[in-house]
């Protein structure tokens, strides 16, 4: 469940969605907005 709470808490930070929004993707779908937003991060 911890995991659950930092993978919204990422996503919502980084791209300003609400909870609902992110509640509603797919577990899969929600890490791999993680990722990407991970690898944009470091890019710069």
């Amino acid at each position: 469940m911890e995991n659950l709470f930092r993978e919204i808490s990422y996503v919502a930070l980084n791209f300003h969605w609400g909870r609902e929004e992110l509640l509603d993707l797919e577990h899969a779908e929600r890490q791999r907005y993680v990722a990407l937003i991970n690898e944009l991060s470091t890019d710069g």
